[in-house]
């Protein structure tokens, strides 16, 4: 049986009552909201300009309930619900919403955009795989959206998924309750910069990171090839390809 997941929501606006209301809007379909980070500049991409006009800020919602991955579709849609009710007295949008989950192998959105990375689901709704654990840290793919390659931003999902992990153990089976050891420094390569790099540094958001930059390494899940003499857990015994336990 699959172990449930945390679920995030990224959401993007120019508008401060925009996005306040939509926090509300979405603690009353999601319940209690554990984290939320503040807004920064968000530069990646022209795309919402024409929309939402200059000025476009990101921040995320962490929800604190754990979920079952499976609902990621119905997620999506009620994501378009809230972005329909926080419109402005025109019925413009004042919000985008990307709704998603943190386990202990990937970050996933949901999207209604189809692409070569992007799995459909259900209703219109197709599920992206936007990093992956490998070892010590969240990495991205080829296709992963420059806002969630950048290193603040896999710093952050890290922690995500180290409270995750916590909570998982704290109520879980014995299974869950697996030896830490105590931090690892995130590679320099966990992720390419960007113009909003530094971003999580001034979070007030409880990341529980130390001042060295230190994250809980937590069950890893590693990579490995056949012809492999030494595999850690986390590797098939016959294939040799990478098993996350989680």
């Amino acid at each position: 049986m699959p172990k449930p997941v945390r679920r995030i929501v990224g959401v993007l606006s120019n508008q401060v009552e925009g996005h306040t209301s939509a926090i509300s809007l979405l603690a009353e379909r999601f319940g209690p909201v554990t984290r939320v980070t503040e807004r920064y500049p968000w530069d990646f991409s022209p795309k919402y300009t024409a929309e939402f006009g200059s000025g476009i800020q990101r921040s995320f919602i962490v929800f604190s309930d754990l979920q079952n991955a499976e609902n990621l579709a119905h997620w999506k849609l009620a994501t378009n619900a809230v972005e329909g009710e926080a419109s402005d007295n025109s019925g413009n949008r004042t919000v985008n919403l990307d709704p998603g989950y943190v386990d202990g192998c990937n970050l996933v959105l949901a999207s209604t955009k189809n692409y070569a990375n992007r799995v459909y689901l259900r209703d219109g709704v197709y599920a992206d795989l936007t990093l992956y654990f490998d070892g010590r840290s969240f990495r991205p793919f080829k296709h992963t959206l420059p806002d969630y390659r950048t290193r603040s931003a896999i710093r952050f999902f890290n922690s995500v998924r180290g409270e995750y992990l916590a909570q998982l153990r704290a109520g879980g089976p014995p299974c869950c309750r697996q030896k830490e050891a105590l931090g690892v420094l995130l590679p320099e390569r966990a992720a390419h910069t960007s113009s909003s790099d530094g971003w999580l540094d001034s979070l007030n958001v409880g990341t529980r990171l130390s001042d060295n930059g230190v994250v809980p390494k937590v069950s890893a899940c590693l990579l490995a090839g056949p012809g492999v003499s030494s595999r850690p857990a986390g590797f098939d015994p016959d294939t040799g390809a990478r098993r996350c336990p989680l």
